[in-house]
């Protein structure tokens, strides 16, 4: 991550200096714009995970001469998959330098992976797990602009604040039903971009990018709202330390001892070392703009747009 911040901070502020040369402050394009984009992003700096990665299980016979053979497929684990739709409003300070403000709502794909078990006393069964994760987003972000006709490649690079994130693991193992979720703590990641503008009319412009999101979400606190065992919901005879896990960057519990064993405190959430959920992906933006107001300076007339 950082690697990638800094190439990206060398790039553009070499770019801003070869384009702040080339600024015209009399340029109709000096305006106020607003616009919509819609996003779709694959994943991208996906991370290691105790959940990833589908397995298969076969025991062949019985007793002492039986044997058991596993099957592992890695599945890196990233959340940053999905559709991002959002609003934005900017200020074009030049005919090459803008300055935007976007926020999106991302949902992202599900993720799942399965265990499959295979015995010859029971009948096949398979353990499922699935993930899906949701979060608004706020991008202040930069663009930097050539051309001067109606095509202007461009390059952008923006700072991504998450809040509201969500995530939802839907668990089902044998007769166990369970659905837990995470949530809190707002996230922040980087932003960049390479794209196209082109100049539909005076006001109105359409692009397409393609954009990197590289963004990490640490959720503050997991709660179940599911748990059925054979169709029957257990989660009222269960205790919070069971239902609720509060992550925490370093942590320090006191167990109670009940019959011999050491366990949690009943009525509190159970403490676990804060984790961090990838959301990073690589897609594609598309979307249009639309200046409003009045131009600060006199209309160009380089080429003539309806």
């Amino acid at each position: 991550m950082k690697k990638i911040l800094f190439s990206f901070s060398v790039l553009c502020i070499s770019a801003s200096s070869s384009f702040s040369q080339a600024m015209h402050p009399d340029e109709n394009q000096r305006k106020f714009f607003v616009g919509v984009n819609f996003n779709y992003g694959f994943a991208a700096l996906s991370s290691s995970s105790p959940w990833q990665g589908n397995e298969t299980s076969i025991t062949n016979g019985t007793g002492p001469n039986s044997t058991q053979t596993i099957s592992a497929v890695s599945k890196p684990m990233d959340l940053g998959m999905g559709l991002q739709v959002g609003l934005c409003g900017g200020f074009r300070f030049s005919k090459n330098i803008a300055a935007e403000i976007v926020c999106n709502y991302f949902k992202g794909a599900n993720y799942g992976i399965s265990n499959s078990i295979i015995t010859p006393s029971v009948p096949p069964y398979q353990d499922q797990i699935t993930y899906n994760a949701s979060m608004f987003k706020i991008i202040p972000s930069v663009r930097f602009q050539l051309g001067e006709n109606k095509f202007h490649p461009y390059m952008k690079m923006g700072v991504i604040i998450g809040v509201g994130a969500k995530m939802t693991e839907e668990s089902y193992f044998e007769q166990l039903h369970e659905i837990q979720e995470y949530s809190g703590r707002a996230s922040w990641g980087f932003l960049g971009g390479l794209g196209i503008l082109y100049d539909v009319t005076k006001k109105l412009t359409a692009f397409i990018e393609v954009t990197g999101n590289f963004q990490n979400w640490a959720p503050a606190k997991s709660v179940y709202t599911k748990y059925d065992q054979n169709g029957v919901d257990q989660l009222p005879n269960m205790p919070l330390s069971s239902k609720e896990t509060d992550y925490q960057s370093q942590y320090t519990t006191t167990l109670v001892n009940q019959n011999g064993n050491w366990v949690l405190p009943p009525n509190s959430p159970t403490p676990a070392q804060k984790m961090f959920l990838p959301f990073s992906s690589a897609g594609f933006t598309i979307g249009i703009n639309y200046s409003i107001g009045k131009a600060f300076g006199k209309e160009s007339s380089k080429y003539n747009l309806n």
